[in-house]
């Protein structure tokens, strides 16, 4: 709430790391599915009320999409391999 409310406080947070556990945690636990709900909205928030972490926020986001896609695409080779 503070952060929805303050884009001091929602810089604040970027700026402590609380992006890089939210990923983790969404990572981590991808079958939570209200859990992976409020992070999407804590993400969207964040980033649409300060200006300043709008391209930290939106980077980090794609980054752990491309790591995704990377790890989706490794298994794939694996399972081609085995056949």
């Amino acid at each position: 709430m503070l952060s929805l409310r303050s884009p001091v406080n929602a810089f604040k947070a970027v700026k402590s790391g609380v992006l890089e556990v939210v990923a983790e945690a969404m990572e981590t636990h991808p079958s939570a599915v209200n859990m992976q709900r409020q992070a999407c909205q804590m993400l969207r928030n964040l980033a649409v009320r300060s200006q300043d972490c709008r391209l930290e926020s939106t980077q980090l986001l794609l980054d752990r999409l491309k790591k995704d896609r990377k790890k989706k695409r490794k298994k794939e080779r694996k399972k081609e391999r085995k056949k």
